[in-house]
Parts: structure tokens; C-alpha cells; sequence
């Protein structure tokens, strides 16, 4: 009789395995997590950026800011007759502009609730152009 000989990983060595993998997921997954809303976080400011230069040049061509229906929630702007346009379609904020007391406005984008991390956080902008206020942001948008 020939013995048969034996190939393959024993038990113990595939749980020895399996914790292992487990342990190492526990210390990447939130990790990636923070990752992906820093990274949200500076394409939301690269967008605030982008109302902040649209305005601007509207207010030197029209004299004034311009001004949507209230409440203003953007996504799209494509106006012909002032020539403004601005594409602000995105799955993780939701773009607003109020009007300041003034002739000055606000620009927000607030974080929608798919984020367990940053759900309704906010970050802002204004006609000062003096920087971003982070007064209700994320922490990892800083």
C-alpha cells in the first residue's frame, strides 16, 4: 500500500491566517475611510473656488453679484443672457448661496448624509475673499 501524502494548509493555519487579515482590516478600513473625505473635503473648496471666480467676474460685468432664486441650491447655472455658467453637479455636497445684508454673499457646501463621518458638516466662502470658513467643517478638511 502507498501512503498518501498530504498537501494543503491545515486549520489552524488558516485561522492563524484569517485573524491576521481581520487584524490588519481593522487598522486600514477607517483609515481609508478619512482618506476619501479629506480628498471630498478639497474637491468641495475647488468648487467653492469656482463660485468664488464666477462671481467675481459676474460682479465685474454686471455690477452686482449674481443672485439665484431663494432658496439657491446649485448644480447647474447656464444663464445666456449674463453668460454666466457653472456646473456644480455632486454626489457629496449640496452648493447654497445666500445673500449677505449688503451686497455681499455666502457660498456653502454642505455634506450629504451618505457620510457617517461628515454628514451635514459645512464649509463656506464669501465675497471677501479672504479665505474658507470652517467654523462647522469636517475635521478632515482641514
Amino acid at each position: 500500500m502507498q501512503k498518501m501524502k498530504n498537501s494543503g494548509f491545515t486549520l489552524l493555519e488558516l485561522i492563524v491566517v484569517i485573524i491576521i487579515i481581520g487584524v490588519l482590516a481593522t487598522f486600514t478600513i477607517p483609515n481609508y475611510s478619512k482618506y476619501f473625505e479629506r480628498t471630498r473635503g478639497k474637491y468641495a473648496q475647488n468648487n467653492l473656488l469656482a463660485i468664488y471666480d464666477k462671481e467675481k467676474r459676474y460682479r465685474l460685468d454686471n455690477n452686482a453679484y449674481y443672485i439665484c432664486p431663494s432658496p439657491c441650491t446649485l448644480t447647474k447655472i447656464n444663464d445666456p443672457i449674463t453668460g454666466l455658467e457653472l456646473d456644480l453637479t455632486d454626489p457629496y455636497f449640496t452648493y447654497t448661496i445666500t445673500v449677505r445684508p449688503g451686497s455681499g454673499y455666502t457660498a456653502t457646501a454642505t455634506r450629504n448624509s451618505d457620510s457617517t463621518l461628515c454628514a451635514g458638516k459645512k464649509i463656506s466662502i464669501d465675497d471677501t475673499g479672504s479665505g474658507f470658513i470652517l467654523t462647522n467643517a469636517c475635521q478632515y478638511w482641514k
